[in-house]
């Protein structure tokens, strides 16, 4: 059973949990940012000192929306950017577009473009199944990957030390074995004739050399002649130098590829659903989507924080607004939502505003330490009559009915109850 009267205990706060200025310094790109949770996301962030894009396939709506977010925090800066994430060409120029606009790269995006519709699976078209695919799971690859992307190619790229690659030198051939020349027959050597001996000639004794006289040599000195002194050269006169005149430095926008550009590091936040973990009847292809996008963020969350960046998810019960209700149910928005909230234990739905300040929170530096989590942000509706539930007719027992069912259950077990 519901709770009667959640307004006494649970009541609704709409107005900014967090300090102002919280995300001052913040670019924000939210897409499907122009109605229901995205344009109260828009908003509380625009209302913590964020720069914010809403992005979406309709820029009339998104248009109309900025004017209400400008209206609501004066001097906002918002931007509305055309866009179908289903084209990864269009969510690099939507990029390009806000870092031209804000002189930065987003660092806080959000994924909350959805497509969803209750319907019998039997009766979903190949190409139905497929738009809702596309739009939830491919779409939020795109943003996160490209965002991403752009993020990873601005950081330097560390030189790898290649060794040389070495050539293979090739196998010498073996060479021809040749056969040994035969060896030239030699003559006999003939022994040398004696010569008779003759005597040996006598040298004459040579005449010892006489040393010759030398001259005695006059001793004068040469008479050395004064140097004249040097003349001091006279310093030229230096003309004085016009200082030149300073050119005044132009201040240069950075550009996507500029790796100079700072780098703030990113937090991504997803849009999902409770059901993503166990599936849902006739909206099997949001929930097979959903999923997808979950895992997305929990593989990320471990591969890219090196990279200055942090993945998590927020999956919402249910939060009445036009878009999701109106395609969810054949009834009005107010009958839709009274209906949702007897499915509650806190007995009321969530509101937008109360999901933009958990989401403001969660992509804020007072979560820096928050990566790779989900969070059920349901009132408890997913454990409301669950798989393990006895019924909801156990809720409306009196205490006597109680009475009765426990003296049942000690008959069968033969066991009485305890005086303590």
């Amino acid at each position: 059973m519901a709770c009667r009267t959640p307004e006494k205990f649970f009541p609704v706060v709409t107005t900014p949990a967090l300090p102002p200025g919280s995300l001052k310094g913040k670019v924000a790109l939210i897409t499907g940012g122009g109605t229901g949770l995205g344009k109260a996301m828009a908003t509380t962030f625009a209302l913590l000192g964020a720069r914010v894009a809403i992005a979406s396939r309709r820029l009339d709506v998104l248009q109309q929306a900025a004017d209400e977010i400008r209206r609501t925090s004066p001097g906002a800066e918002i931007l509305p950017v055309e866009l179908d994430v289903r084209k990864p060409e269009l969510v690099a120029k939507t990029v390009d577009q806000i870092q031209s606009k804000f002189g930065q790269l987003p660092n806080i995006v959000v994924n909350n473009a959805a497509g969803n519709f209750i319907m019998a699976a039997e009766r979903l078209s190949p190409n139905a199944i497929k738009t809702i695919v596309d739009i939830v799971l491919l779409g939020t690859v795109n943003v996160t990957t490209e965002g991403a992307e752009i993020k990873l190619k601005l950081k330097p790229k560390p030189k790898l030390k290649l060794k040389p690659k070495t050539k293979l030198m090739p196998k010498p051939k073996p060479k021809p074995k040749l056969k040994p020349k035969p060896k030239p027959k030699t003559k006999p050597k003939l022994k040398p004739m004696l010569k008779p001996k003759s005597k040996p000639k006598l040298k004459p004794k040579p005449k010892p050399k006489t040393k010759p006289k030398l001259k005695p040599m006059l001793k004068s000195k040469p008479k050395l002649k004064p140097n004249p002194k040097p003349k001091p050269n006279p310093k030229p006169k230096l003309k004085p130098m016009l200082k030149p005149k300073s050119k005044p430095k132009l201040k240069l926008k950075p550009k996507p590829n500029d790796t100079k550009l700072k780098l703030l590091g990113c937090t991504f936040l997803s849009i999902t659903t409770p059901y993503a973990r166990h599936g849902a009847a006739f909206v099997m292809p949001s929930a097979i989507s959903k999923a997808g996008v979950e895992n997305l963020n929990r593989s990320l969350a471990t591969e890219w924080a090196k990279h200055g960046m942090r993945f998590n998810v927020i999956a919402p019960g249910p939060v009445p607004t036009e878009g999701a209700m109106g395609r969810l149910s054949p009834m009005s928005l107010e009958e839709s939502a009274k209906e949702a909230a007897t499915r509650v234990p806190l007995g009321r739905c969530g509101r937008p505003e109360e999901l933009a300040n958990l989401a403001a929170y969660m992509c804020s530096d007072y979560a820096s330490w928050l990566n790779g989590a989900i969070v059920d942000f349901d009132g408890g509706q997913q454990y409301f009559y669950h798989g393990s539930s006895f019924g909801s007719q156990l809720h409306d027992m009196s205490s006597d009915a109680w009475e009765d069912i426990e003296n049942i259950i000690r008959g069968r077990t033969g066991k009485e109850k305890s005086k303590i």
